[in-house]
């Protein structure tokens, strides 16, 4: 079992869904599992939790698997990695997704006893060169949130 010691937040970097046919298909684990596993040739899907834009939340990869999320500082193997769907360096986050990761990562943080300030942005790992999760992506808020009763 892994010991899990932090939380990495993520954007996807993509839009929130897209048209098929006549019906919008919302961006999913399954549409991220199928990018990361037949364009990129990983095994599975790289985050742990994916946090759709009307605050539904749904398993990645499986909590006793390292993930594929953040190289730097090894995080894959010591932090579980949430993504929220969306791109943030252009658009903003919903409520409900906010909400909906805010009470995840307080949950995962008393179920795996994270300290807060294992709680990070991919932006905010040492040794990452990336936007991830975007300019737009409210952090003051965030952290005030998770801070909160």
């Amino acid at each position: 079992m892994v010991e899990w010691q932090g939380i990495v937040i993520h954007h996807s970097a993509s839009p929130r869904g897209f048209w098929q046919g006549d019906q919008w298909q919302p961006i999913d684990s399954e549409v991220v599992r199928r990018w990361h596993v037949q364009e990129r040739g990983w095994s599975d899907i790289g985050y742990h939790y994916l946090v759709l834009a009307d605050g539904r939340i749904e398993l990645g990869r499986p909590l006793d698997r390292i993930g594929a999320h953040t190289q730097a500082g090894r995080r894959n193997f010591t932090a579980l990695g949430i993504c929220l769907v969306g791109n943030f360096q252009y658009d903003t986050v919903s409520p409900e997704q906010l909400s909906a990761a805010v009470k995840l990562v307080k949950k995962l943080r008393q179920e795996y006893n994270i300290q807060i300030g294992k709680v990070e942005l991919h932006n905010q790992v040492p040794g990452s060169n990336t936007l991830c999760p975007g300019r737009f992506f409210p952090k003051e808020l965030f952290l005030k949130l998770l801070d909160s009763g």
